[in-house]
């Protein structure tokens, strides 16, 4: 592709492209207009307007120098990079819409590159979404089950094995991203994103299943 001719009263440029991407809505755009340009020494600042009718934003797209003898810049990035908002099963947020909103805030620092706080984050929503779903399931000990620590939580209401033995396997690499020395060198927060991951199926499984049961169960009384 040919490099971009920009034209500024004080200075020309020389860009390889615009922007295909709104950062804010993430539609596809084609961006052709620009509002401002801001020179950062080996950098260069380009704002645009997202021509989507349902945006209408503003953003800053970022250039690198790449040869300062014709003033030749690569695009690098845009921002501010809203993420997409991250998809919970309906299911799971009625049962616990603080689980939902601290997953959803840690997938944002993923986003971000954040990753000191992510695992901290998918740790903490793992903690809600256990406790919250078990006090759905047993209205009556919801004191013990708030003030008891997640493990005994699991071991005490999670009879399933393979779900029990998941979220126990889910809760040690995010206890691994909230303690000083890591147990489980060999695993990584992709592996405990998928885990929780994991998780939510089984979870969503264990509420479907349990919804035909009460429902059968009750006809067969009748």
């Amino acid at each position: 592709m040919d490099a971009i001719e920009l034209n500024f009263p004080k200075r020309d440029f020389r860009i390889d492209r615009y922007p295909d991407e709104c950062p804010r809505c993430h539609r596809s755009i084609d961006s052709t207009r620009v509002y401002q340009n801001i020179e950062l020494e080996d950098k260069l600042e380009l704002v645009f307007c997202c021509p989507s009718e349902k945006c209408k934003r503003l953003f800053i797209s970022v250039y690198q120098q790449v040869d300062s003898r014709d003033n030749y810049y690569r695009y690098t990035n845009s921002y501010p990079k809203i993420p997409h908002e991250t998809v919970v099963a309906a299911e799971l947020k009625d049962i616990s819409p603080t689980f939902y909103e601290i997953y959803n805030q840690a997938m944002i620092a993923d986003n971000h590159n954040l990753t000191q706080l992510v695992g901290v984050g998918l740790r903490k929503s793992l903690e809600f979404l256990i406790k919250d779903y078990c006090m759905t399931t047993h209205p009556t000990e919801q004191a013990e089950i708030k003030k008891n620590n997640l493990s005994q939580i699991i071991k005490t209401y999670l009879k399933h094995s393979t779900f029990r033995e998941i979220v126990e396997k889910t809760v040690w690499l995010g206890n691994d991203e909230t303690h000083y020395h890591r147990q489980w060198k060999t695993k990584d927060i992709d592996d405990l994103k998928n885990l929780l991951h994991i998780t939510q199926h089984y979870l969503l499984m264990e509420i479907e299943a349990n919804k035909y049961i009460c429902d059968m169960s009750n006809k067969t009384k009748k």
